[in-house]
């Protein structure tokens, strides 16, 4: 490999691991909505030049997690009560439909697989549990739409999906009585078995919009 080809891979390396983190500590609220990114800052912490820092802010652009504003620089996105609802009401249709595209696809082993993440989730309901629950939640949903043989579907779930997890995240640690949703995992369960995939649908979007409601009443603590 040249020095030019070198220089270009770890410089595409840099913008990488840049992104990531960036990302992450945007998803877990260490960087807060509406609060300014300057460069130069990053430039030291990160180590880098301004070329890969751009091209990663110029990624999370691209993926709604920064804002450019002109002449004013970069802010983490800020996405307003009803932002969030319009969102959520997106992304429960494509986890719905995603969800109903997999249930004639999915393996026998995978459905085990659903019931296993089921049977935990229901032993992980205290509040010291919770980060397991949540982990538990996003396998169960992760499996269910595993069988969806349209990739774009998919591409664009996890995009929005990670769009939205700080706010998850957020809804995730508060109190509330969660029977309905393990009551309504055991109702997919059942449709997915039966090979309903219009009773799948129902059920997943009314399970996301429920939980998504419920985020929209604490919104204000939230965004």
């Amino acid at each position: 490999m040249s020095i030019h080809g070198e220089a270009k891979e770890q410089k595409n390396s840099d913008s990488t691991l840049i992104y990531e983190v960036l990302k992450e500590m945007i998803v877990s609220h260490t960087l807060l909505p509406s609060q300014r990114l300057i460069e130069q800052e990053l430039s030291k912490k990160f180590n880098v030049s301004r070329t890969p820092l751009r091209e990663a802010l110029r990624r999370l652009e691209a993926e709604g997690f920064v804002t450019y504003t002109k002449n004013r620089g970069v802010f983490v996105s800020y996405l307003s009560p009803k932002d969030v609802e319009e969102r959520f009401i997106y992304f429960s249709n494509l986890l719905a439909f995603a969800s109903s595209l997999s249930v004639e696809h999915l393996t026998s082993n995978q459905i085990n697989e659903l019931i296993e993440y089921d049977d935990k989730m229901r032993h992980t309901t205290s509040m010291s549990d919770r980060v397991q629950w949540v982990a538990y939640n996003q396998s169960f949903h992760v499996t269910l739409v595993s069988g969806c043989p349209n990739k774009y579907i998919l591409s664009q779930l996890t995009k929005e999906g990670e769009r939205l997890w700080r706010y998850w995240v957020k809804a995730f640690n508060l109190v509330f009585d969660l029977e309905v949703y393990h009551q309504e995992h055991r109702e997919i369960i059942e449709k997915v078995v039966k090979g309903d995939k219009k009773g799948v649908y129902d059920i997943v979007y009314l399970h996301t919009s429920r939980f998504s409601d419920k985020i929209m009443l604490i919104s204000k603590d939230i965004i």
